[in-house]
């Protein structure tokens, strides 16, 4: 299922990655705050009306959420909406590190049936299609990616930049169960723990939103990890209120929930 929409995710979210890169080896972007003190560049803002104008041709029919267009709520009467953010980590690609993406998911009926994520330098694709699987494209090769099954030793990962209070008191609790803590921007952290390079990554506050979230959730997924909020929960999409409320938990197995 969704051959069409998967093939036309991955043929646009390549072109917008060479926006990015692009973008990331020149000085010639512009960069504001927005009003909620997170920064936005001016490619953020090219890439997701590119984005946006590009998925709206071949789908005339599905909504759209995405992070720097004006969310007319019109989705919310749409059976497909697409949920995009061009650049997730956009404070990584102003300090040039390497751990920014793009995040393209399709959400039918609150459900994520599609995600990809993008790592615009590596050229990394990592995608998957609701019952079959989660994958890694690069170089032209594809290969089916999965959680580790560990559950002690764990990697975890978390924020270089967005760490609360909470998370750091969460993972000092449990530091015993870890044998690594590393520092991973945006959601290149859930890719992370679906190929089995990691295992855990918690974010305990209602600082994220929709298009932080939908593409990663399914990707973890459909590789045999756990998405949850904090409290167990399953987390829907097309909301009214985008926000993630109650945050969002990644885990290799649900036995590493504490």
């Amino acid at each position: 299922m969704y051959k069409k929409e998967l093939k036309a995710t991955l043929d646009i979210i390549n072109n917008a990655a060479e926006m990015i890169s692009c973008g990331f080896y020149s000085t010639s972007y512009e960069v504001d705050t927005k009003s909620d003190d997170t920064p936005v560049t001016s490619i953020d803002k090219q890439v997701d009306k590119y984005i946006r104008e590009s998925l709206s041709k071949l789908f005339p029919g599905y909504g759209f959420l995405t992070e720097e267009s004006k969310d007319d709520l019109a989705r919310l009467d749409k059976e497909y909406v697409w949920v995009v953010d061009p650049i997730d980590g956009t404070v990584e690609f102003i300090k040039k590190q390497y751990q920014f993406v793009i995040n393209i998911a399709l959400v039918r009926n609150h459900e994520v049936v599609l995600g990809v994520i993008m790592e615009p330098l590596s050229k990394e694709i990592y995608y998957a299609v609701k019952g079959e699987g989660a994958y890694l494209l690069k170089d032209g090769i594809t290969t089916k990616i999965h959680v580790s099954n560990k559950i002690d030793n764990l990697i975890c990962l978390t924020s270089p930049f967005h760490q609360s209070k909470e998370e750091k008191e969460y993972i000092e609790k449990y530091k015993d169960r870890f044998s690594d803590i590393a520092y991973i921007g945006a959601a290149y952290k859930a890719v992370l723990i679906a190929s089995g390079k990691a295992d855990v990554s918690y974010r305990l506050t209602n600082n994220t939103k929709e298009w932080d979230t939908a593409a990663s959730q399914i990707i973890v997924l459909e590789a045999g990890g756990v998405f949850l909020d904090k409290y167990k929960r399953e987390i829907k999409y097309n909301r009214k209120d985008i926000r993630n409320l109650d945050g969002y938990i990644i885990l290799n197995k649900i036995e590493n929930y504490y």
